[in-house]
């Protein structure tokens, strides 16, 4: 099996998973998009449901968004797989900060000091609903469905997706794989071998 170095296997680790994210969270993205707010005649047990099923999007969305971002590095190893800030194209920084920031303060964890809006209130509150039977208990989060935060994915997935075929292109030219074979990216920072047999 042809070899490389393991920074060269690690970048093309980084990217190609960077690319993989971001793909997923586009998806996610274009399924919010498409949710309509339940019809005003529903009972309150489906729109219950129905915002249920978006915060379960919204926190994939957010989490999955920032895989990319958020790792952190090896200690023994002294690197990690988190992509590089530069990738962030420059026009793209501040909608991907923002999304970077919701994660954190309202998707990721529950900070005492979360967001606020323009009149000072929290953008995540406990909401108590009391119907004839019962009290349920509930939390409501801002759904912010900014039509930049797709083109902030498409772009970063470009330059991502550029390093990672730059070096697939690369190691393309000197590995053989057999039709109906499976294979994974060697990760042992001593071991040469670009491929294992998976």
């Amino acid at each position: 099996m042809p070899t490389a170095s393991f920074k060269e296997r690690l970048d093309f680790y980084r990217y190609t998973s960077a690319c993989l994210f971001l793909s997923q969270a586009k998806d996610i993205l274009l399924k919010l998009k498409q949710l309509t707010s339940t019809d005003q005649d529903s009972d309150l047990s489906s729109k219950i449901s129905f915002e249920l099923n978006k915060n379960i999007l919204w926190h994939a969305f957010f989490t999955i968004y920032s895989k990319p971002f958020k790792q952190t590095r090896d200690a023994e190893l002294k690197m990690g797989l988190r992509v590089l800030d530069d990738i962030v194209p420059e026009d793209c920084k501040h909608q991907h900060q923002a999304i970077l920031t919701l994660r954190d303060k309202m998707y990721a964890h529950t900070d005492f000091h979360q967001l606020i809006d323009s009149n000072g209130d929290p953008m995540s509150k406990l909401i108590i609903i009391a119907t004839e039977n019962r009290v349920s208990f509930g939390q409501s989060f801002v759904h912010p469905i900014d039509d930049q935060w797709l083109e902030v994915i498409e772009k970063i997935h470009n330059k991502c997706k550029y390093h990672k075929t730059k070096i697939w292109e690369s190691w393309k030219k000197k590995i053989h794989l057999p039709q109906n074979s499976r294979w994974a990216l060697n990760m042992d920072p001593n071991d040469d071998e670009i491929l294992k047999k998976y």
